[in-house]
C-alpha cells in the first residue's frame, strides 16, 4: 500500500518519474494567437500584447511628437483604441503600421477571419 503526504501525493514515490519543469519549454503565443484571444475576452493576451509593443508604440510616438507625455498619451489611446475595436482589428496591416499609427487601423479596418 502507498502512503500520501498531507496534500495527496504518494510520499516516497520515485523522484525520476517526475517532471523537471527546468526542462520544460514554453513557446510563447504569437501576436495572430494573442489576437484572438483577445477578441473572446481574454485582458491577459491583451496586455501580452501591450508589453509586447509599448516600447516601439512610445518610441515612435517621441519621434514624431517630440514629448514624452504626449508620446505616453498618443501610444496609450494607440492601445486603447486597439481593445475597444478588437473585433475589427487587422492584425495583419498592423505589423507593416508602427503602433503608435494602431488606432486608425483599429477604427478603419475590418477583421481578418
Amino acid at each position: 500500500m502507498v502512503s500520501h503526504d498531507s496534500l495527496g501525493h504518494p510520499s516516497g514515490a520515485d523522484e525520476s518519474a517526475a517532471t523537471d519543469v527546468s526542462q520544460v519549454s514554453v513557446v510563447p503565443l504569437t501576436d495572430e494567437e494573442l489576437m484572438a484571444l483577445t477578441r473572446s475576452g481574454d485582458r491577459e493576451a491583451f496586455s501580452t500584447l501591450v508589453c509586447r509593443y509599448e516600447e516601439r508604440a512610445l518610441h515612435t510616438a517621441r519621434g514624431i511628437l517630440l514629448n514624452l507625455e504626449s508620446a505616453r498619451e498618443v501610444a496609450q489611446e494607440a492601445f486603447l483604441k486597439v481593445y475597444a475595436f478588437r473585433e475589427r482589428f487587422d492584425l495583419p496591416l498592423a505589423h507593416r503600421v508602427p503602433p503608435a499609427n494602431w488606432s486608425g487601423i483599429g477604427a478603419r479596418k475590418p477583421a481578418v477571419p
